[in-house]
């Protein structure tokens, strides 16, 4: 935030002028993250991450395909409560920030943040809390990450958002952007994917989603080279790179329902 003659003279800086070294932009004497005073003990406690980390990039994959902001605050709710419970730790390690989780529907857990002041470190860092889902980003200095941070953003993000399904890997988000990022991060380890449009229907309007897709031999390199965080989704993986046939799938997506299909059709059995 730059700071001007309008904003309060009571004002707290809780980003100093030295940055850490993975964020790509300079600070200079104009330019501070603030809040009102009245904020001060909270900023205190608050913390920034001085390092790129293993443990950064896990919370920026789940933060980003699960959190989800409802124009009041931001929640991350899941049937997977150690992940949450993870989530709940890595807040409290990068950010000093201590939240509690709560019971949610259906068997889920939740965790809310609602803090201006994370928003604002985290905002520095190129990511905004307050950003609804069709305009989610990843921020830069993931992209330009090395391939060891990037794998274990992929790892979290995907163990998000992602699913295994008959015969390929999917991730799911209303941001083309994300999309398109998520892509282009696949092909630094060799994968190649394929992204298509879902239109789905919420209070009576269609919405459209982006699904990028692994299929074929690109699913074995998936497995081998970035895989799940978690035990059940990666068991998953593993069922389906010994499932998949090189012989089609890479050219064409969904070739084995489209020829179970004809087969059904046609009355021919799969030995035939």
């Amino acid at each position: 935030l730059k700071l001007t003659s309008s904003l309060d003279k009571n004002l707290v800086i809780v980003f100093y002028r030295g940055r850490p070294k993975y964020l790509d932009f300079n600070i200079n004497e104009d330019f501070f993250l603030v809040c009102g005073s009245n904020n001060f003990s909270r900023v205190q406690n608050l913390k920034r991450p001085s390092q790129m980390t293993t443990e950064l990039a896990h919370f920026f994959g789940l933060l980003i395909s699960e959190g989800y902001h409802n124009g009041k605050e931001l929640s991350i709710d899941m049937k997977d409560h150690e992940l949450v419970r993870y989530f709940q730790n890595l807040l409290l390690d990068l950010f000093n920030y201590d939240k509690n989780i709560y019971k949610s529907k259906n068997g889920k857990v939740r965790i809310v943040i609602s803090s201006k002041t994370l928003n604002r470190i985290l905002t520095a860092m190129g990511y905004n809390l307050e950003t609804l889902s069709g305009t989610k980003v990843i921020p830069d200095f993931i992209l330009k990450a090395d391939n060891y941070i990037v794998r274990e953003f992929l790892r979290m993000y995907y163990e998000g958002d992602g699913c295994v399904k008959d015969e390929s890997v999917n991730v799911t988000s209303k941001s083309l952007d994300v999309i398109n990022k998520i892509s282009y991060m696949l092909l630094r380890f060799g994968i190649v994917s394929r992204m298509k449009k879902e239109y789905r229907e919420f209070n009576n309007r269609k919405e459209v989603y982006y699904v990028l897709a692994i299929y074929g031999t690109f699913v074995k390199e998936f497995n081998k080279k970035i895989g799940f965080f978690g035990k059940v989704k990666s068991d998953n993986l593993i069922r389906l790179t010994q499932r998949v046939t090189d012989k089609f799938s890479d050219g064409m997506p969904n070739m084995h329902s489209l020829l179970r299909r004809l087969r059904k059709e046609l009355g021919i059995t799969h030995s035939d």
